[in-house]
């Protein structure tokens, strides 16, 4: 009698095809996660490449690079570049006229219609993909009235809120010609972690700590340049959500990402325009 031999599986050899597959998964996944990082930040460069020739166009009109923050006002320099990001849908919505702050004009708006809110708006540039909290809006914040989008790309104001030594900061009104240390080596803007209570960060209209918008729409170099957390104790350094550093916007329009490790004296002086520092490797 012919007997037919049934072709199949052993438990034995399921159980070692199971266990070779999930090998092979636990060394892909560090790989695919590792590939989706890498895109993100891609995504993070070219946001700052599009503020760097938002700014830099907003320079060859006006011969000045826009204000950091308007003192009294609270209108930031990311409000004033809209038209140059193609956003002046947004811009319209601005009154930089308006007799009060611009927490006053959002709440004026709001009342009408929210939707007439410009802080109510967020555009694709300031959202960082690395960063999970990216593209949120801040609607309830005690007695702070309007909408207000955060972003993780900060301005950069110098060695310290006060010292106006950056390029931006409260009432800057400085040209490039005014960066003396080189536009290589002048850092304009690099990214800071939107806090989880989303009090800080926002876009168009922002106080900071001390009404010069520190730790909202810029950041000083007074602190290190360090991992953070977005529990609101990192509010004042710059971090991200990458790993090992940041990305950096120079004056040049060149984007570099930048390592914890960046010696002090180093991140510092390229915080300032005309120091005359000896930049060191970073």
């Amino acid at each position: 009698m012919l007997r037919v031999r049934r072709v199949g599986f052993t438990l034995v050899e399921l159980l070692v095809v199971i266990a070779i597959m999930g090998i092979l998964t636990a060394l892909l996944l560090p790989a695919v996660q590792a590939a989706r990082e890498a895109a993100r930040r891609t995504q993070c460069q070219n946001n700052l490449r599009q503020y760097a020739v938002a700014i830099h166009n907003y320079h060859d009109v006006h011969n000045i690079l826009p204000i950091g923050n308007t003192w009294g006002r609270m209108w930031t320099f990311q409000s004033r570049i809209l038209p140059y990001m193609e956003q002046g849908n947004i811009y319209n919505l601005i009154d930089y006229k308006y007799p009060s702050t611009c927490f006053d004009y959002g709440a004026s708006r709001q009342a009408i219609n929210p939707e007439t809110d410009p802080g109510n708006k967020m555009v694709t540039v300031d959202i960082c993909p690395s960063d999970p909290l990216a593209g949120r809006i801040s609607t309830t914040n005690g007695s702070t009235v309007g909408f207000h989008g955060c972003t993780e790309y900060l301005g950069v104001m110098g060695t310290s809120s006060t010292s106006n030594d950056g390029t931006f900061y409260s009432d800057s009104k400085i040209g490039l010609e005014s960066i003396k240390d080189g536009t290589s080596h002048t850092i304009m803007m690099g990214e800071r972690g939107i806090p989880s209570d989303l009090y800080w960060g926002w876009t168009y209209c922002g106080a900071g700590y001390d009404g010069t918008g520190d730790g909202d729409n810029q950041c000083s170099t007074k602190y290190a340049f360090s991992p953070g957390k977005d529990d609101g104790a990192h509010n004042l350094h710059f971090w991200s959500y990458h790993q090992g550093g940041g990305h950096f916007l120079f004056a040049d329009t060149s984007v570099s990402f930048m390592s914890y490790t960046v010696n002090f004296a180093t991140f510092q002086g390229l915080s300032t325009r005309a120091a005359a520092e000896i930049i060191g490797e970073h």
